[in-house]
């Protein structure tokens, strides 16, 4: 393709990698079928796979919307998973109208929606038709939303794409702008993930292949008009996802075929280790910055009748002078599965293995070379590592000079040994509060913090929040970026529902640093005395 919005490579690649045997893809133009002819092989789906998706294309010419096409639909729902390229082309209805008639459906019977993506100017989506679960009381208040009760099922679903509907109560504005996400978590990783764009009452998930049996959590957050997850009030501790349901995610039946593990970068030739087939891996889509923790996810498949106990190491190595890897400058060693080793994979097995490890601070601006392998746990003795791909690092700009704060706190509030906050300021308008923080630090803060704000009233009421990792003015700024000696100012919004009364003591902001897996603050110390784990301050404009 000339340009990369007419790219339908990474459509076919996610109908290919998320589909499962059963479900169709609905064209309604002939060259989207010669496009899947085309790219469907490279995606690792030939067409005499014996596997689906099938294309089913409803005419040589122009499709409109009529009954010929609600009978299509119904008969695809019957069998599986509808897939649908819809073309959002200027004057074009007809993905419009497919997802009226969907939406429309009495909810018990409703087709669940699966996936939500855009690609250039087609979408993609997929629905499903599930039975609806048993309703549960749910009270959370997201301020300007409220979940009343949820559901998911079925409570147990093999690691095959399996789908799940959830079925959800909301109290929300008629015109509300408000989205959802729906995440599967385990041991704090994300393993799949379902944005909307809207509060919908009946959405749904896809349970990827690859992921080790065990128990798992359905989790839901609400996003606001600008993409941020919306906290949870009138609660201790900042939360922005609550838990749903627990789902049980069970070793698939038959063996599911290596094309459906959402690979993003896959190997040209697999290379096998010990029996063990690696067949790809994933990175972060952003280019990291030192003192941040990289995720990497590496897939494989059992390719032989039983594998030897063996752990995981991943290398990032410096590229020397002469343009070769060099020594190695962060990794990981291990295996993420405590229940779940290499000796317990059934022969063909697939595998996702996840991996996070931390980048030092003061790694410099760069290219580095991204490896894995294998090694004997008991032994000790490790694989030839294996070249994954070229990795770029960034390193923030530091500022060694202190920056004088419109609000300064005298004496400045230190937060553990870490970092002193040495003043803030503030800026309103009638829908957002806009507060810059002050820091001065004394030394690297890892595991990664967020800032919490708390905006209280007269009453101590949380009225509005924010809660994230730091940002400056010139983007991501993580506490284990931060470098001793260093000045640095964080920029926060809080949205608020209504305009904030500037008048004196009518608001204050608690302000804290905290462990967002575990709630841990880091206590607050002024003058050698330990205060709590916030500072309180005033709002003032």
């Amino acid at each position: 393709p000339r340009h990369r919005a007419d790219d339908y490579r990474p459509l076919i690649q996610q109908v290919v990698q998320q589909g499962r045997d059963d479900d169709t893809l609905l064209a309604t133009f002939p060259w989207q079928v010669g496009l899947w002819r085309a790219y469907a092989p490279q995606a690792g789906l030939p067409l005499s796979s014996g596997y689906g998706p099938q294309i089913w294309l409803l005419s040589e010419r122009s499709v409109t919307w009529g009954e010929p096409l609600r009978i299509a639909i119904t008969q695809i729902l019957a069998k599986g998973t509808l897939w649908f390229p819809g073309l959002r082309s200027i004057g074009s209805t007809l993905p419009t109208e497919i997802e009226r008639f969907l939406a429309e459906q009495p909810t018990a019977q409703r087709p669940v929606p699966l996936v939500d993506t855009w690609y250039g100017n087609t979408t993609l989506r997929a629905w499903r038709q599930l039975p609806p679960p048993k309703l549960t009381t749910h009270a959370v208040d997201f301020g300007a939303v409220h979940l009343l009760a949820a559901g998911v099922t079925p409570t147990s679903a093999a690691s095959a794409n399996t789908p799940l509907r959830i079925d959800l109560q909301w109290m929300a504005p008629a015109d509300s702008l408000h989205g959802m996400t729906i995440r599967l978590l385990r041991d704090g990783h994300q393993w799949a993930n379902h944005d909307r764009d809207q509060l919908d009452a009946v959405t749904g998930l896809i349970v990827p292949a690859g992921l080790p049996p065990g128990l798992y959590e359905v989790y839901l957050g609400v996003i606001d008009a600008g993409g941020a997850l919306l906290p949870v009030v009138d609660i201790p501790e900042p939360v922005s996802l609550v838990p749903l349901a627990a789902l049980t995610v069970t070793v698939p039946a038959e063996s599911v075929p290596a094309a459906r593990l959402p690979i993003q970068h896959r190997l040209t030739t697999p290379v096998v280790i010990d029996g063990l087939k690696l067949l790809g891996y994933s990175a972060p889509e952003n280019v990291p910055l030192a003192g941040e923790s990289m995720a990497v996810t590496l897939f494989w498949q059992n390719g032989a009748e039983s594998v030897p106990l063996r752990n995981l190491y991943l290398s990032l190595l410096a590229i020397n002078r002469f343009g070769m890897p060099g020594n190695g400058v962060a990794g990981w060693e291990g295996w993420p599965f405590e229940t779940y080793p290499t000796t317990a994979l059934a022969p063909h097995a697939l595998l996702q293995t996840p991996v996070e490890f931390a980048l030092p601070p003061t790694l410099s601006t760069g290219v580095y070379q991204l490896g894995v392998g294998l090694l004997d746990p008991v032994e000790g003795s490790k694989s030839t590592m294996v070249p994954l791909g070229m990795q770029p690092i960034q390193q923030r700009l530091i500022a060694y000079t202190a920056e004088q704060p419109p609000i300064p706190l005298v004496p400045p509030v230190q937060f553990g040994t870490h970092v002193q906050l040495t003043g803030y300021a503030v800026a309103q308008n009638d829908e957002a509060i806009t507060i810059r923080l002050y820091w001065h630090v004394l030394q690297p803060l890892l595991p990664p913090h967020h800032i919490f704000i708390h905006l209280n009233d007269e009453t101590g009421r949380t009225v509005a929040q924010s809660d994230a990792a730091p940002r400056t003015t010139a983007g991501r700024a993580p506490t284990g970026s931060w470098l001793p000696d260093e000045y640095l100012v964080t920029e926060h919004q809080i949205l608020t529902p209504a305009p904030v009364s500037p008048a004196p003591g009518a608001f204050t902001l608690n302000i804290g640093l905290y462990v967002p897996s575990t709630g841990q603050r880091l206590p607050t110390v002024v003058d050698g005395v330990t205060t709590g784990d916030h500072v309180t301050v005033p709002l003032q404009p």
